[in-house]
């Protein structure tokens, strides 16, 4: 009787489309210079990452924060291994928009945020919740009548993890 399986994480946990991620001047905002700034799109390779410091190094990479003039404009993220959370610093007037989960997956309530005009260098938004890089996809388990019964809580299953 088969009693358990072993299979490796194959699957993509950030695909195409989640790892995108637009920096933009907040809108309905002019700049210093009288004129809309252009949004910029930044994307991270789609693949497995297996834990939350190489999926925020690899966001961090990309999230370089440009130079328009003689100010600095754009993004920052950090991860925090004590309280697993991700911070964003954001110039002032700046709008990030996280495609996809990227949002969920980073802890962060909005797949918008915006950091209002004002006078300080970086402002700092903490996600709401931790780190879930696998979306809570930890565990496969499959049911079958080949698979030798074991117990699991109160009852005995036919499963194999």
């Amino acid at each position: 009787m088969l009693a358990e399986i072993n299979y490796p994480h194959n699957w993509f946990n950030v695909t195409k489309e989640d790892g995108v991620m637009e920096i933009q001047p907040a809108p309905g905002i002019v700049s210093e210079h009288g004129a809309r700034g252009n949004a910029s799109l930044t994307y991270i390779d789609a693949g497995y990452y297996d834990h939350p410091e190489l999926h925020i190094g690899a966001i961090a990479k990309k999230l370089m924060i440009p130079r328009t003039g003689s100010r600095k404009k754009g993004a920052r993220l950090t991860y925090s291994s004590v309280t697993q959370k991700a911070t964003v610093f954001l110039t002032p007037n700046t709008r990030l928009t996280l495609t996809g989960v990227m949002g969920h997956i980073l802890g962060f309530p909005s797949k918008v945020i915006t950091s209002p005009f004002g006078n300080y260098s970086l402002k700092a938004f903490e996600g709401s919740s931790v780190v879930d890089i696998n979306q809570g996809m930890d565990s496969l388990y499959v049911y079958s009548s080949v698979v030798e019964p074991r117990i699991v809580g109160n009852e005995d299953c036919s499963d194999y993890r």
